[in-house]
């Protein structure tokens, strides 16, 4: 088989995590401190304690803050989210126009083709046997369209059917029960956390809940809590959009007007994510659909969504200037009005290259290879695929004079990757394949979106891709094209090899993508012997056919190692933090393998060479690496190169710089306010003390 050793791509520090513990002291001490009547020194000591537990949580404080971080979704994968829809009779008057069905419309085209499902939950008709499950959430919550895939165009019509069907005329508004439907909806159905969110459309002005479910007098309620929890739990962002038109919310004039002013930012607070947004026009729906799909599809913020607002000129025109850039998956765009009957046709295109759309005689969306135009009573969406990346992008509306349009453009920059194996004697790409020994295979990986491969040499230049085979960690660098990555191996030792490709950059949700596996199967009597699971590579191991020479990553290197000058004890010195690359002791940890690649897989032959005349270093070698210690200020130099048997040497150079800080200074810089803070706090507390003992 080819025999590979894996290189990192990224030359780094070796770091030691550093791990905050937190203590919690008993919440009864101060309690019983003021109130039993004890001696003073026994108070003394308490007071004592109490002393030592705050500077011992106030240093904890200072070091835990600087290391927080969050954990980011699962890439590629599918995004659910569920719209729940109020069909009571009071959105007659709080929504009297029927924006409900419109902004919830307009979310399903603005949903992305690929990686995204949709559930439809309704509330407040008898649904009788429709009724989703009447025993636990009433008989007034349904799900007339249950979690599903939303690729295409029919299957979002068969979903805007069924928003179309949403009445005015419902008995009961139960929110909590039809916000836990919701989240059984996305539990049943398999989201992940993180991966979903919830759309609250509704006046919030709750009756119909069972009166073992009231709360507070009127203002909670325990399906609500229960809903809240469970999304809480399991990080699905809750959007409260409220149709308030004629301003009963602002001004309640009964309780279910107080609970619905309470709920509607409420609900997002108690999630603890999401948003709350008074809707009134579909403009303000579609900039929080778009900042919703942003959060999930372009959480590194890669693109600046354009979002713009103008009145037509006298001749009912208006030109809207946009920007595609690169990998970018789907771009859409939407264009809003009170009335989609002021838009008569648009024009969309780049670099002059502009197609026209004729929207006065529309009956149904407008589908082309890489492009479908929709339109709506209150807006039209453009859904680009693939789009050339480009700034001079643009839409044109043609349409009745002095109309007000606000229009959005959004990228989403999820992309299916994909690896294909492929020889002379089976020219056509697969997930698997057989050959002879020593017979060349080809491997090539693409972006894929909606069936097309995207086409960008920059891209893949810029993003570089790794064949990996899987189970041992060996990667193979790979070589950029226009549209694809691709590399050509040859195997001689039979048996089963599976593969994949990863290509890491900051324009992927967890910072990198890996495509589905291939495997390749090479004949011979040894591979009669050869049983192994897919992610099971052969025991013998050869070497590669082809000798590729020994590569840098990162060139040459400046390391600057701070020294503490006071020396002080180890646990100050660490909580002063002193800058520089080596840690607390300055020393610096160089690994061989993050920093020379050699595709063959072979050990680099390493040889150090150090310029330091004033002994500001000494090192310490071993097969893999070598630790650098500094020993006092000054600048030293070391050269290293690094060869296999048969390939030219190459070499990278780091320049050293060793300097000295006072850790003390530093230290006494960062719990400076935190003492006087709690000097403050122990003069409150000694005045308390004084006080009790005197009334004693």
């Amino acid at each position: 088989m080819v025999s590979r050793r894996r290189c990192a791509a990224v030359f780094r520090l070796q770091k030691t995590d550093r791990v905050n513990s937190y203590s919690q002291g008993n919440p009864a001490l101060g309690k019983r401190f003021l109130s039993e009547k004890r001696l003073l020194p026994g108070r003394l000591i308490l007071l004592g304690r109490l002393f030592l537990c705050m500077l011992f949580f106030v240093w904890i404080a200072a070091a835990a803050f600087p290391g927080m971080s969050c954990m980011a979704a699962e890439e590629d994968s599918t995004i659910d989210f569920v719209l729940v829809l109020d069909n009571s009779g009071t959105m007659a008057k709080s929504d009297p126009e029927g924006l409900t069905v419109s902004a919830a419309k307009m979310f399903i085209d603005m949903l992305p083709n690929k990686n995204a499902r949709v559930a439809v939950v309704e509330f407040g008709s008898d649904y009788g046997a429709d009724a989703y499950d009447a025993e636990k959430y009433s008989s007034y919550v349904s799900v007339p369209f249950p979690l599903s895939d939303i690729s295409t165009v029919g299957q979002k019509i068969a979903c805007k059917k069924v928003i179309a069907q949403t009445t005015q005329d419902g008995e009961y508004t139960p929110v909590g029960y039809a916000f836990q439907a919701a989240c059984d909806v996305l539990e049943k159905g398999g989201a992940k956390p993180e991966d979903a969110g919830i759309l609250l459309i509704s006046d919030f002005r709750v009756t119909g809940q069972k009166h073992e479910d009231f709360l507070d007098g009127g203002y909670s309620y325990k399906s609500l809590e229960d809903a809240e929890q469970t999304a809480r739990k399991n990080k699905w962002p809750v959007y409260t959009l409220e149709m308030n038109i004629d301003g009963r919310n602002d001004n309640p004039i009964d309780y279910r007007e107080r609970i619905a002013a309470r709920l509607r930012s409420g609900i997002p607070e108690a999630v603890g994510a999401g948003d709350y947004l008074p809707l009134h026009n579909a403009s303000q729906a579609q900039t929080l659909f778009a900042d919703i799909f942003k959060q999930f599809f372009d959480p590194n913020n890669r693109d600046d969504a354009s979002a713009q607002s103008q009145t037509t000129d006298d001749n009912g025109d208006a030109a809207f200037p946009f920007s595609v850039g690169e990998m970018v998956a789907e771009l859409n765009v939407t264009l809003t009005c009170e009335n989609s009957a002021a838009i008569r046709s648009i024009e969309i295109g780049y670099g002059g290259q502009m197609a026209a759309y004729d929207l006065t005689a529309y009956q149904e969306p407008i589908q082309e290879e890489d492009r479908v135009i929709t339109k709506e009573d209150r807006y039209v969406t453009v859904k680009l695929m693939l789009p050339p990346p480009s700034d001079d992008w643009k839409v044109i509306v043609h349409g009745d004079a002095r109309t007000q349009l606000g229009m959005y453009a959004l990228s989403i920059h999820d992309m299916d990757f994909t690896l294909g194996v492929s020889s002379a004697g089976a020219p056509e790409a697969s997930d698997s394949l057989t050959a002879a020994p020593m017979d060349t295979v080809h491997l090539a990986a693409s972006f894929i979106y909606d069936g097309q491969r995207y086409q960008a040499e920059k891209v893949y230049t810029e993003y570089g891709a790794v064949l990996e085979i899987v189970g041992t960690g060996q990667q193979i660098p790979m070589t950029a094209g226009n549209s694809e990555y691709f590399i050509d191996l040859a195997f001689d030792v039979p048996g089963t090899y599976t593969l994949k490709a990863i290509v890491n950059g900051d324009t992927f949700r967890t910072g990198s993508i890996e495509s589905g596996i291939c495997t390749v199967t090479i004949e011979g009597s040894a591979a009669q012997n050869v049983e192994t699971e897919p992610a099971t590579e052969p025991e013998t191991e050869t070497e590669a056919v082809v000798n590729s020479p020994v590569t840098v990553v990162g060139g040459d290197l400046n390391y600057t190692v701070v020294l503490d000058q006071d020396s002080v004890p180890g646990l100050l010195k660490r909580f002063a933090n002193l800058p520089g690359d080596g840690d607390a002791d300055g020393n610096v940890k160089v690994q061989w393998e993050e920093h020379f690649v050699d595709p063959d897989g072979s050990l680099p032959e390493v040889e150090v060479a150090v310029n330091d005349p004033e002994g500001v270093l000494s090192l310490t070698e071993d097969e893999n690496g070598m630790t650098v210690h500094a020993n006092h200020p000054g600048t030293a130099t070391i050269t290293v190169a690094a060869a296999d048997a048969e390939d030219p040497s190459v070499q990278v150079v780091m320049n050293v710089n060793v300097t000295a800080q006072r850790a003390m200074d530093q230290a006494m810089r960062k719990i400076r306010i935190p003492i006087i803070l709690l000097v403050i706090v122990l003069v409150i507390v000694a005045i308390i003390v004084i006080r009790k003992i005197r009334n004693r």
